[in-house]
């Protein structure tokens, strides 16, 4: 690992079974303090599944009563953390300490990930535009149509290359899922990646790039993405990213996250 890096990937857990998981405990291994993993998440493939936990006392917990997330045979969650950006020569690793299924008392386990160590490297830098920046302004009168901006803003890109990996935007408002359709996401006007035909029940709307990742340029790169309008009268909406780890890239040198 290197410090200072996003989204690092610590460890991969698979669960098989039928049913919903609400609980999800964590211990911190190594030589390292509660303070390196400085934003930890639950993800399932580019989908991030949880805000970010904060260790204390070397646990990490997740609850979520309607379920973190659902087992229908075999799945597979991934740990990522942001690594401080002062530590350095220590070794790092996470291991799995119990889990609940819905409506079941927890399970005690003890499944650890591999220990890695954290070496001092100056990585890539990817920096978006402040929200006054983005685009489009506020429109009180969208009439329905394809191919409207939902969302663009500049990246940008220092030091050296990048692979952009995936991005996962939220629409939020009093449209409902279908109201937006065919989401596209381009990069300095050249479509990348699958459209999406809509958002998920929980309106996030992902670009998962992991097998084909865009390179990403030093310099400005205008990111965008167009939806079609379909419904939604009197209705409204916003397209945004709401987290860091929502745009993943990594440094095109070191392989890490940016």
């Amino acid at each position: 690992l290197v410090q200072g890096q996003a989204s690092a990937d610590l460890a991969h857990f698979t669960f098989n079974g039928t049913g919903s998981v609400t609980n999800i405990v964590l211990q911190r291994l190594g030589v390292s303090a509660d303070a390196t993993l400085t934003n930890v998440y639950l993800y399932d493939g580019a989908k991030r599944l949880t805000d970010s936990a904060t260790v204390s006392s070397g646990k990490i917990t997740f609850n979520d009563s309607q379920g973190l997330f659902t087992v229908s045979g075999t799945k597979t969650i991934s740990v990522k953390s942001d690594i401080l950006s002062t530590a350095t020569g220590e070794t790092i690793a996470v291991g799995l300490t119990s889990y609940t299924p819905s409506g079941a008392a927890a399970i005690a386990t003890s499944i650890n990930g591999n220990l890695m160590s954290i070496a001092t490297a100056t990585l890539a830098t990817v920096v978006l535009a402040a929200d006054a920046s983005t685009t489009p302004s506020t429109n009180t009168a969208l009439d329905p149509a394809n191919d409207v901006v939902v969302w663009q803003n500049t990246a940008t890109v220092c030091t050296r290359f990048v692979w952009l990996k995936s991005v996962q935007f939220r629409v939020i408002g009093s449209v409902v899922v279908g109201d937006l359709r065919n989401f596209r996401l381009y990069a300095d006007g050249v479509m990348i990646g699958s459209a999406q035909a809509q958002t998920d029940a929980n309106g996030y709307v992902i670009f998962d790039l992991s097998s084909g990742p865009k390179k990403l340029e030093t310099g400005g790169r205008v990111l965008k993405v167009l939806a079609d309008v379909v419904g939604g009268s009197s209705k409204n909406f916003t397209v945004s990213i709401r987290q860091a780890p929502d745009i993943a890239s990594t440094d095109s040198q070191y392989n890490a996250g940016v």
